[in-house]
């Protein structure tokens, strides 16, 4: 084991390595992405691509380092700019003594050349701060170290990726409760991000955590739960007689049973005059669980797009392994039944029809709600924007908010693909959507109706604009 010196974008780190080979890790992702990738010919044709690839496998054959390799391998799979096309670590039990060996050696960015707008400052933020139960667990001190800078500074996390002393995010710059902060993901790269502060005790980082100062939590424990409630969990109240309020941070095929659940028992409740549905960092999950809000929203017919399927060797094994879990075994076997004997009956390497270009007419129409708000944000994603587009084709709905992600164009990700080094694998989508002839939006996403500022808060700003009305 050895040290080495890493580049991500201007930051520096030292990172240690074990042996891998990367040129082979490198071909075998290429030749994944060439056979079962939906966006393949859409974003090779007329591009640099091929010789951008010789140039990866140029540095490759540099590289015996496994952090180094997976950030070449991560560099083929951005050049296609699809959210749903990841070269990922593979955190198996048995993967993690090796991931710990990697992560642990790696320093904190060096900080002194940074831009210093907290030299005369002081920030109510310093202190112990947690993020639970929110995919990892981490506890930082943020602190003003001795180039003015704030920064959370590890104080316990799960000790694979992240260890004590290692920076987790720098504070950036103040705008009243908005930090501008830049945020080191699970492998160490880095993000933008704009977050909330709430003098209760919480620093909302969108879709990197809802974190809480330990100290706050003495005084403000209800506050906190309440407003955590309110954010990671699907949440329904009564605003007032008129407006109900709907929260659903994840459309997860796993929450299917409770949210079916949670809507039957409010129904009344949803038939006020004005439904505001929360889909703010929702990052998807799937179709069938949005589609249960579809009647409250409905006032005319509904156009759906149709999809082909890529079916390749691989991604037929995947959807016959993914339709076969209970979740959608149970509740949609003669639809998956429909779909598997065609993509089955159907040669390899064909494009199959997976969803028709049709018009969807309901029974009936609601006569409440009147109104409904979606209310959305650049992390709201995939499955969420397919509902959007849904949803926007009634005369109800009113999308409030920013442009959300936009990751619905290439859809509906298989397993895990796991790289010949094991330490590895690949997620890539396997359904093209086919209104890719007229309209893209990955990386564009869907623009609000009611546009709000990332700095003002779209729930409070929204309720203002009714008061007003």
């Amino acid at each position: 084991m050895k040290t080495v010196l890493v580049t991500v974008g201007a930051i520096m780190y030292f990172s240690a390595i074990g042996q891998c080979n990367c040129e082979e890790n490198l071909s075998q992702l290429r030749m994944m992405i060439a056979t079962d990738y939906p966006g393949y010919l859409d974003k090779t044709t007329n591009s640099n691509y091929n010789l951008f690839a010789d140039s990866l496998f140029t540095e490759s054959r540099k590289i015996s380092d496994e952090y180094n390799c997976y950030l070449i391998l991560r560099s083929l799979a951005n050049f296609f700019k699809d959210p749903h096309l990841l070269v990922t670590i593979n955190n198996v039990p048995q993967n993690q003594g090796k991931i710990r060996s990697i992560f642990s050696t790696i320093r904190p960015p060096f900080l002194g050349n940074s831009i210093n707008v907290f030299n005369n400052k002081s920030l109510p933020i310093e202190g112990i701060w947690e993020a639970r139960n929110q995919g990892a667990d981490y506890t930082v001190q943020i602190h003003k170290n001795n180039f003015g800078q704030y920064i959370g500074s590890i104080v316990g996390a799960d000790e694979i990726f992240w260890h004590p002393g290692q920076v987790k995010f720098i504070i950036n710059s103040r705008k009243d409760n908005l930090y501008r902060i830049t945020f080191f993901l699970r492998d160490h790269t880095p993000v933008k991000v704009n977050a909330i502060y709430d003098s209760i005790g919480i620093i909302d980082m969108k879709a990197y955590g809802i974190w809480q100062n330990v100290s706050s939590r003495k005084n403000n424990q209800s506050k906190i739960d309440s407003v955590l409630k309110s954010k990671l969990t699907i949440y329904l109240k009564a605003v007032d007689s008129n407006t109900t309020y709907l929260r659903i941070p994840s459309f997860s095929a796993s929450n299917l049973n409770q949210f079916d659940s949670l809507i039957k028992s409010n129904n009344d409740q949803l038939l006020k005059k004005t439904l505001i549905i929360d889909l703010r960092s929702n990052g998807g999950g799937s179709t069938i669980v949005s589609s249960v809000l579809l009647k409250y929203i409905y006032d005319r017919p509904i156009v759906y797009q149709g999809s082909s399927f890529l079916n390749s060797e691989k991604n037929r094994e995947d959807l016959i392994k993914i339709f076969a879990k209970p979740e959608y075994k149970n509740s949609y076997e003669e639809l998956i039944k429909e779909k598997l004997d065609l993509i089955q009956s159907s040669p390899i390497n064909t494009w199959v029809p997976f969803s028709q270009l049709k018009t969807e007419k309901l029974d009936s129409v609601y006569p409440l709600p009147k109104q409904v708000f979606i209310l959305v944000d650049r992390f709201s994603a995939s499955a969420t924007e397919y509902f959007l587009m849904e949803a926007r084709q009634s005369s109800k709905v009113k999308i409030v908010g920013q442009n959300t992600r936009g990751a619905v164009d290439y859809t509906d990700i298989g397993l895990p693909r796991i790289l010949l080094d094991s330490l590895f694998y690949l997620q890539i989508p396997m359904i093209r959507n086919d209104r890719l002839e007229t309209t893209k939006l990955d990386n564009i996403g869907i623009k609000p109706d009611i546009s709000v500022p990332e700095d003002e808060d779209a729930l409070v700003f929204l309720l203002n604009h009714l008061k007003n009305e």
